[in-house]
């Protein structure tokens, strides 16, 4: 299970027509992914993709034999109102774009489920991936795709606590996960295959952060597994303060696309140093 590679995805089609739902009442409309440096920023908007990275989660909290930690390429997203941003900015960085739920549903991004380690599902999820893990190298396509589903299953899930990287205090700290809200996008696991990547790490002498940025760099800036937009797909895009709004200005203006999608990408910005006080 170190490479598994066999999970059925459904095809995303980024050309398909707008999804008919009703938009939220209480929860945001949009989802932001955001970074820690303005480079990021700018790479993502000049190759209109966001491209996954190998993310190591500790999964203790399931208490499956000789499997404590694992690593898994997604790119993640938050669902939080824009006036309750400040918390999560914090720890993830003021650099980031927003996209419509619309856009997320269509592309295949996925709320994650929180679980409660006590609960009667991390029980059964307990279970289920302790036999999967007894019946590594039998040929059976049943079990073959039990244990995929779990794998993929084991990608959507976390801890209603745990322990995260802040990267304003450059340490792990507890905390409440579900604050985070999050949405994950993963590449699909025929694509990862097809282009001999893993689609799940579990070696320990792999999991060393070394490792896991080589298996990232990997995946960087290739379209057949990143997550591509268009400049209309964009909903918001944020920077911290009017220097970097300068910056983004200069970046914007020499994109390859007309005057008018320049001008409409620029009315998308937020300045959250100046919007803070206001929302």
């Amino acid at each position: 299970m170190e490479n598994i590679r066999n999970v059925k995805d459904a095809v995303i089609n980024s050309d398909k027509p707008k999804l008919n739902y009703p938009k939220p009442n209480q929860s945001a409309d949009a989802i932001f992914n955001f970074m820690t440096e303005f480079g990021h920023l700018q790479k993502a908007l000049e190759n209109k993709m966001l491209s996954p990275r190998y993310c190591k989660e500790d999964i203790k909290y399931l208490k499956v034999r000789g499997l404590e930690e694992i690593a898994f390429p997604m790119k993640c997203f938050c669902d939080i109102n824009l006036h309750k941003l400040h918390e999560h900015i914090s720890w993830y960085g003021g650099y980031a774009i927003g996209f419509s739920k619309e856009y997320a549903q269509r592309q295949g991004i996925q709320p994650i489920t929180y679980i409660n380690e006590k609960s009667m599902l991390a029980k059964d999820f307990r279970s289920a991936f302790s036999s999967a893990l007894t019946m590594i190298g039998k040929k059976d396509k049943n079990v073959d795709n039990m244990k995929n589903y779990l794998i993929h299953q084991l990608m959507y899930v976390k801890p209603i606590t745990g322990k995260t990287y802040n990267h304003s205090k450059k340490k792990l700290i507890k905390k409440c996960l579900t604050d985070e809200q999050e949405w994950r996008f993963v590449p699909s696991a025929a694509m990862l295959n097809k282009l001999k990547m893993k689609q799940a790490i579990i070696a320990k002498s792999e999991l060393d952060k070394s490792v896991l940025i080589l298996e990232s760099n990997a995946l960087d800036g290739r379209e057949e597994c990143s997550l591509l937009f268009e400049y209309s797909d964009i909903k918001y895009i944020m920077v911290m303060d009017e220097i970097e709004l300068e910056k983004l200005h200069g970046v914007i203006i020499e994109l390859d696309i007309s005057e008018e999608e320049k001008m409409k990408l620029c009315t998308k910005v937020i300045v959250w140093n100046t919007w803070k006080g206001d929302l």
